[in-house]
């Protein structure tokens, strides 16, 4: 008798720890561990960086982090950039060209909500520069195409009008 008691005791003690651990693992379940600048750091994993350069990115980071708490504290929001992608997207399916899409967001956006996405994506060019900066040229050729088209700046389309050259 006394060992079916206990079994029961510890069965029911067993099953309350793990209804508290369910409740825990459900409380934290939408919040993720973020890096600011992480998306943009995964691409530096085939380039072996100096000591030096990883203290500088790791201050790049600090930085970003920093830039991006405050803005939080202004009102940036994943909403906010989730409303911005959705007005975009409803823009360019009704045929807005890029060089309108400004004026199309404007519409659709107050001028607080821009300037803070603004100043966000100006955080975010200022982290990838102090990124290129800090690395050597053979490290920027090492990097990957993706890699490039996330940290170098985009280079002209090619087919720009520019001055002809004189045929001698």
């Amino acid at each position: 008798m006394k060992n079916l008691l206990l079994v029961g005791l510890v069965a029911l003690v067993a099953t309350q720890c793990s209804a508290a651990d369910e409740k825990a693992n459900k409380k934290n379940a939408g919040k993720r561990n973020y890096t600011p600048g992480a998306n943009v750091t995964k691409h530096l994993s085939s380039v072996s960086l100096t000591d030096e350069q990883k203290t500088q990115l790791d201050e790049a980071q600090q930085k970003l982090a920093a830039t991006l708490k405050e803005l939080r504290g202004e009102g940036f929001t994943r909403e906010l950039t989730k409303k911005r992608a959705e007005a975009a997207k409803a823009a360019r399916e009704a045929g807005v060209k890029q060089k309108d899409m400004a004026a199309k967001l404007s519409e659709t956006l107050s001028a607080d909500e821009l300037a803070l996405l603004d100043k966000a994506a100006a955080a975010q060019a200022a982290f990838k520069k102090a990124i290129v900066g800090m690395m050597t040229p053979e490290q920027i050729e090492s990097l990957s195409d993706e890699a490039k088209k996330v940290l170098l700046p985009r280079q002209g389309s090619g087919n720009a009008k520019g001055k002809k050259k004189k045929a001698a």
